[in-house]
């Protein structure tokens, strides 16, 4: 009787254990899933980064262009003055 007892307390605690790691488990691709997610965010958020960079330096470069033509102009006046 002791030992079935002790049988039914030994599956009763490895029944346990196991539904502990299950838990553990979950909760762990739980947070690997969030911090997936969130790694995406951050990868979607530097490409929209870098794309506006690129803009922007499209923009500086043909602004530079419109100053240095502008220049070139003005010396050209300033050279027939």
């Amino acid at each position: 009787m002791f030992s079935e007892e002790l049988r039914i307390m030994d599956r009763n605690t490895t029944k346990y254990m196991i539904d502990e790691l299950h838990e553990q488990v979950e909760a762990a691709k739980q947070e690997l899933e969030t911090a997936q997610q969130q790694v995406e965010a951050a990868k979607q958020e530097a490409e929209a980064a870098t794309n506006e960079n690129i803009e922007l330096k499209k923009e500086s470069a043909e602004k530079d262009q419109t100053i240095n033509k502008q220049i070139q102009t003005i010396d050209l006046q300033v050279q027939t003055i």
